[in-house]
């Protein structure tokens, strides 16, 4: 739950040690809840804090198998237990599909309203996530694309942006990088690479639970090193954020599919038809011969009296 963006800077005597740039710490992934940092964790210095932006669902609309399931359970409900009083002290329940629809206008005036979407069990996650930075901008990050055309959309004073998923294929081996491109233009501004590891460490990682892979983010157009505005935190925030999300979509949103395929000429089944007063016979054991044909009426219940 915590990235650290270091650098290699060179002492005197040839010594090399490594400087933590930023510190990503991530509260709450389903929600996208992170806190970027300068430097350090416990650093006051927050560069941003993001939110995944939600909404809420379209009113008057009831997915299908909850009438359906509604319906049926209407159906069965007896008319003396409808008519049946109840103390006006006991109320039923929520049954869930109540949660699942947006609350009526006089309902959602009396329910304190909540600064944060995201406790609201009434909205949806959307592929947006809002950066709020510290000197009040705000950067919408977008995840469009699949799997292999996945990329994040945002813009910055004017400009748009996109973090562009690159995969490339050697042999068995499969490689997951980002560049970073303007609008209009091909040519690379930033680059996210993961770092080559040999396999024991690889599986070392795997075993002290890292799901981001170790990487490498540099900034490959002079203009923007050059550049004295905040365009920089921007392409490091960002590229953050574009890492994380499609590691979590990768890690815990993967669907796995897998065919199972049946020979059908080396089945063979013996099935008999059986009508519903079989079945009912069956169910309830009554004396009736199996190749008999059932009679319309059902056996009347006799009182046994006993001597």
């Amino acid at each position: 739950m915590n990235l650290r963006l270091d650098t290699q800077v060179d002492y005197s005597g040839g010594r090399r040690k490594n400087l933590t740039l930023f510190h990503l710490r991530m509260h709450d992934l389903r929600n996208r809840e992170y806190s970027l940092r300068r430097y350090c964790r416990e650093s006051g210095r927050e560069v941003c804090h993001t939110v995944q932006k939600h909404q809420k669902p379209i009113a008057g609309k009831r997915p299908s198998f909850t009438r359906s399931v509604s319906n049926a359970l209407a159906s069965l409900r007896s008319k003396s237990e409808s008519k049946t009083p109840t103390a006006p002290s006991l109320k039923r329940a929520d049954s869930g599909y109540e949660s699942m629809n947006p609350p009526d206008d006089d309902e959602e005036e009396s329910r304190p309203k909540s600064d944060d979407p995201s406790k609201s069990a009434s909205q949806l996650p959307t592929n947006v996530t809002k950066l709020e930075f510290s000197n009040y901008a705000q950067v919408y990050v977008t995840r469009r694309g699949g799997k292999s055309n996945r990329r994040y959309d945002f813009e910055y004073w004017g400009t748009s942006y996109a973090w562009r998923r690159v995969v490339r294929r050697e042999n068995s081996t499969e490689e997951t990088s980002y560049d970073l491109v303007r609008s209009g233009s091909n040519q690379a501004i930033a680059h996210i690479v993961p770092t080559p590891m040999p396999m024991f460490q690889a599986r070392e990682e795997a075993a002290k639970g890292g799901w981001i892979p170790p990487s490498e983010m540099w900034v490959s157009d002079r203009e923007v090193i050059r550049n004295s505005t905040d365009i920089s935190d921007i392409i490091v925030a960002t590229g953050l954020i574009a890492l994380v999300d499609d590691c979590i979509n990768q890690r815990f949103h993967s669907k796995q599919s897998r065919q199972l395929v049946i020979p059908m000429a080396s089945l063979k089944m013996n099935m008999e038809y059986v009508g519903p007063q079989r079945l009912i016979n069956e169910v309830f054991n009554r004396p009736s011969a199996r190749g008999a044909t059932p009679s319309k009426q059902p056996t009347p219940l006799r009182h046994m009296s006993h001597p």
